[in-house]
This record gives C-alpha cells, sequence and structure tokens, in this order.
C-alpha cells in the first residue's frame, strides 16, 4: 500500500496500492527469479495463478490483478531434481519448461570467459604468462566432454573448438558426430567455471614476491585444489601416480628441448588423464 496515496484514496482503492512486487514489475515483461526452487513453497503459490490463470492476488484486499509476461528462472541441477522429486509440487512441473544450459565446451570462449572475469577483478594488470589461460581451458573443456567412440578426446576438443583434422588425424568425426553421439547432458558435468576462477585466482597469489600466473604454477595449485577437494578412498592413489608420469622420459627430452608449445600438450595430457581417473573415483 503506497501511504502517500491514501490521504486522496481509500486503503481498498486499487489506485492506492504500492506496484512494487516482482510480479507487478514485470507485467507485459520478463521476471528473473534467482534460485527459484530454494524458495519456500508460499512464495511461489502466486506463479502458479499468474501463469495457468493470468493473474495474482496483491497482498492487500483488493481483486485478482492481471499478469501477462514471462517468468525466467534459474537454479542448479541438484536442486530441480529435488524440487521434480518432490510429490507436493506437482501442480508446478507442469507450468515450467526447462532449458538445459551446460557448461562452455569450447576453449576460445572458455578463454574469453577468463578474460572478462579478470578484467573486472583486481588482478587484470597483473602478468599472466601466455599459455596460462588455454592451459586452465583446455583442462577444463576436457572434464566436461564425453569419451568418444573410436577416437581421441583431444581431437574432438579441438574439432569442437572450430579445428577441422581432416588432415592430421584420420579418426576425427565431424562436430555433429560428436555430438550425437554424447546426447544431450554432454557438458552438464566437468569442472566448474566458479572453480576453474578459483584455481585462477590463487595461481596469480602462488609466488609472494609477485602476483603473476604461468603454466607451471597452475599445475602444481591444481593438483594441491584436487587433493583437497577429492575425498573418496583411491583418490590419493591416482594421484600419486602424477610425479612418475611427469618424470617421463619423453617430457625430460622435450624440457631440454626448450619447445614450450610441446611440453604443455604432454603435461596437459599427463595431468587430464589422472584427472579423469578422479572423476571416476567420485
Amino acid at each position: 500500500m503506497d501511504i502517500r496515496k491514501l490521504e486522496h484514496y481509500a486503503q481498498n482503492d486499487p489506485d492506492a496500492y504500492g506496484y512494487s512486487g516482482a510480479l507487478c514489475r514485470a507485467n507485459q515483461g520478463i521476471m528473473e527469479f534467482v534460485e527459484m526452487f530454494k524458495a519456500p513453497i508460499k512464495v511461489l503459490h502466486p506463479l502458479l495463478t499468474a501463469t495457468q490463470e493470468g493473474n495474482y492476488n496483491g497482498t492487500e484486499g483488493i481483486s485478482a490483478l492481471p499478469f501477462n509476461g514471462i517468468i525466467l528462472a534459474h537454479s542448479n541441477e541438484s536442486e530441480w531434481v529435488t524440487f521434480r522429486n518432490n510429490k507436493n509440487n506437482e501442480a508446478f512441473l507442469d507450468c515450467v519448461y526447462i532449458v538445459k544450459v551446460p557448461y562452455c565446451l569450447r576453449i576460445s570462449e572458455e578463454i574469453r570467459i577468463y578474460e572478462k572475469l579478470l578484467n573486472n577483478s583486481e588482478l587484470t594488470h597483473a602478468p599472466c604468462a601466455p599459455g596460462t589461460l588455454e592451459t586452465l581451458a583446455r583442462f577444463s573443456i576436457l572434464s566436461r566432454l564425453k569419451e568418444p567412440e573410436n577416437s581421441s578426446i583431444y581431437s574432438k576438443m579441438r574439432v569442437y573448438d572450430g579445428e577441422s583434422l581432416k588432415d592430421t588425424d584420420p579418426k576425427a568425426k565431424s562436430y555433429q558426430e560428436y555430438r550425437d553421439y554424447a546426447g544431450v547432458d554432454e557438458g552438464m558435468n566437468g569442472l566448474s567455471t566458479r572453480f576453474a576462477f578459483k584455481i585462477l585466482s590463487r595461481v596469480f597469489n602462488f609466488d609472494h614476491v609477485e602476483v603473476a600466473a604461468n603454466p607451471v604454477h597452475l599445475f602444481y595449485v591444481l593438483e594441491q585444489q584436487i587433493e583437497r577437494e577429492t575425498v573418496p578412498t583411491g583418490a590419493g592413489r591416482a594421484l600419486s601416480g602424477i610425479p612418475q608420469r611427469l618424470s617421463d622420459p619423453e617430457i625430460r627430452r622435450v624440457y631440454r628441448q626448450r619447445d614450450p608449445d610441446r611440453l604443455s600438450g604432454i603435461l596437459l595430457r599427463v595431468w587430464a588423464e589422472h584427472f579423469r581417473s578422479l572423476c571416476h573415483l567420485r
């Protein structure tokens, strides 16, 4: 109720009502509902009549208010599954249209996400060595992809990023073939962008002398973070093989040749293989 209008209108007069709620503001527009499935069920009741009957009851003793708009809600998948499995919410399920939004599956787009996050933070002017963001993006993308059949997951990752591998990998398939085999749930699991940026922030603060990031510190921070966040039995055993793999003669030979691009690719393959083994232990 708008107290300033009570001087001219009665308390039950629609002209004295304070149209300040989300449904009022979003009429003939779009209403955003943040973390909808965490809200108490009583908060959701007005949405039911608003979507089904086109009206809702206000907070004062006035008639129902019309509503003509779109309610856009977003939530994590686990919260949606809990909400869907509750039989008390059957009336809401028929009014909900699910749009799955998977994690990014393209390296170039993932890098742009990191760059945007860095530009909006205090790390925007901190030095970042070439290949750091790309290495983290590749690591994150590999954790989200589904293993293809009769093809390399690294080739799949490159095809998803728009590369053509007809001349370099005869087993590489087309983008559509990879998508058809993976199904609609590809990208719904794996490392989140929040986790990746948390890793990146720790990489920048790894050296107490300088706030900077490089691929070497990135691998070290990844090992520490995975050890802390992976609790199932056997995870430590999977991680214990990484130092032995890093002492592989091929890695030492490439390191002596001072070939940073090839060395980064080998290190990434080693870490990705061990990270995928950790995912199976969860």
